[in-house]
């Protein structure tokens, strides 16, 4: 009898064995192939995201000088002009009641420009004061960067930066002297940079 039962714990013991090298067997297989490198010295690019909008600094607001009807707009918003450039015909009120179209008055550039918004158009009528045009320095285009008081550091006078417009086109700016006015909400200042840029409309 102890020959028999030794016989048969000994066939359990080699069956556990055998499973258990089965089982590692397995786990071997399911092993994850890795790469091995070498670690190199360099330096990893960090880049801080802001929000800008574009700005004339320099601008004219073109009004009516009398109550008057705009027979013709000569500009739209874009519109590079020259000083004496015709900007409007108006014609008065008395006049357009009369049927003369030969009266009529020309508003003239005072000064060499860009239009950036022209709210009045051929066929309006345009109170005595009413907004004609808006005439802005084409050199006087800049970007105000919405810049977070924590993040300050990042914009002071003399950096540089990179403009990217929603169309992907990248300009570089030259960070200059922040706005004496704050937004107190957002705890964020404006500060202006200049890039060499070419007509975009306010805002």
């Amino acid at each position: 009898m102890k020959t028999i039962h030794f016989l048969w714990l000994t066939s359990i013991c080699l069956a556990a064995c055998a499973g258990g090298q089965a089982e590692n067997a397995s786990e071997t297989e399911l092993a994850t192939e890795v790469t091995l490198t070498h670690p190199v010295r360099g330096h990893i690019p960090q880049k801080t995201v802001l929000i800008a909008t574009t700005s004339y600094q320099c601008k004219t607001t073109v009004t009516a000088p009398i109550p008057s009807f705009v027979t013709e707009a000569r500009v739209k918003p874009g519109t590079r002009v020259r000083a004496g450039q015709v900007l409007y015909r108006l014609q008065s009120k008395e006049q357009h009641a009369l049927g003369n179209p030969e009266k009529y008055i020309e508003i003239k550039a005072e000064r060499n420009g860009i239009v950036t918004d022209a709210q009045a158009q051929t066929g309006s009528y345009a109170p005595e004061g009413t907004a004609l045009c808006i005439l802005a320095d084409a050199g006087s285009l800049v970007f105000e960067i919405n810049v977070p008081y924590e993040q300050r550091e990042h914009a002071k006078p003399g950096s540089r930066c990179i403009m990217e417009l929603p169309d992907g086109t990248r300009l570089t700016a030259t960070v200059q002297s922040p706005l004496v006015t704050m937004n107190t909400a957002s705890q964020s200042e404006r500060v202006v940079a200049i890039a060499d840029a070419p007509f975009f409309p306010k805002g």
